[in-house]
């Protein structure tokens, strides 16, 4: 991402637009009012929030018991647990760049997305009863195209919803719930996890 960044220009057409521009620039809290004041009152950034918690909700399971599917179940060490994760995160970065840019093409966001959580939901039911560690491996790489599939077209929805002048801080608002679901619901996850040890 650092090399990325390095490579854009140093002035791109924003900020080129800005400056040719004669309306002063927004204040800060003024801006955080403005969207806190859109989020509030637009239906459509409730729907992606609601879609992007419950999303997180169920997703987050799979990362977050992983650990101790791979230690306890499958008895995996370090290289096995980071094989698996590793498949997870090679479909998700061939999906994104080999596969979703060829469906979008064909099948609709909406469509799309309701494959991605059937076949994300199907991933998450049959890892806990896969012992092969190579057809984990296989199903693992599914989950991540599934997973990184959801993620964009509800970013793409994000984006499109908004007007221009807000979008990119609606966005910001989706990535907020997104990670900050992640991370909470990982821990409910841990928790019922725990629960379930203890009672067998």
């Amino acid at each position: 991402m650092i090399m990325v960044i390095s490579r854009l220009p140093k002035k791109s057409n924003v900020y080129q637009y800005q400056e040719q521009s004669s309306l002063p620039r927004e204040n800060i809290f003024r801006a955080m009012r403005a969207q806190i004041r859109y989020i509030r009152f637009s239906k459509a950034v409730h729907i992606l929030i609601v879609h992007t918690n419950l999303f997180t909700l169920c997703s987050s399971a799979l990362l977050s018991l992983l650990p101790f599917l791979a230690k306890h179940e499958l008895r995996l060490d370090s290289t096995g647990f980071g094989l698996l994760l590793g498949s997870f995160g090679m479909g998700a970065v061939i999906g994104g760049i080999a596969i979703l840019p060829k469906l979008r093409s064909t099948i609709s966001a909406e469509s799309l997305i309701t494959f991605s959580i059937m076949l994300l939901t199907i991933v998450i039911f049959v890892v806990g009863f896969v012992p092969n560690f190579n057809i984990l491996c296989i199903i693992m790489w599914l989950g991540g195209t599934a997973y990184i599939t959801i993620l964009s077209e509800f970013y793409t929805i994000g984006m499109k919803s908004a007007p221009k002048w807000i979008g990119s801080r609606v966005l910001a608002v989706y990535l907020l719930i997104l990670n900050g679901g992640l991370a909470i619901e990982s821990i409910v996850w841990g928790i019922i996890s725990n629960i379930f040890e203890a009672w067998s």
